[in-house]
């Protein structure tokens, strides 16, 4: 196997040259058509109904199909990062639970189109 994948503190990096121009690499990751020929296996699962729309707030899912016929919806993960609350750990943890709600409308939203 040619691919590499490491984890340090949380955060999944992974590389693998692939013996083509840039341009051919580009298109196989952003067009719809391409990743759905070649992103899963049969074995395992296989995408389609890609959505790629690479502007900033773009959409970029696909849904997937298992091999047991199961299928799912791959999205984007979004992750706030809020900071300032050095010795106030009872605001932290109210904020942190506003941000739970908050996350949550948004995914209403955003799922319901």
């Amino acid at each position: 196997m040619r691919a590499l994948a490491n984890v340090d503190d949380g955060v999944v990096k992974a590389e693998i040259e692939i013996a083509a121009s840039p341009e051919r690499v580009f298109r196989s990751l952003t067009d719809p058509a391409e990743l759905a020929a070649w992103w899963g296996d049969s074995t395992m699962y296989r995408t389609y109904d890609w959505q790629v729309d690479l502007r900033a707030g773009g959409k970029w899912s696909t849904r997937a199909r298992g091999s047991d016929g199961t299928e799912s919806t791959v999205g984007t993960r979004v992750r706030i990062t809020h900071t300032g609350f050095i010795d106030r750990a009872a605001v932290a943890e109210g904020t942190g639970e506003g941000w739970k709600r908050v996350l949550e409308w948004a995914a209403e939203h955003i799922e319901a189109g």
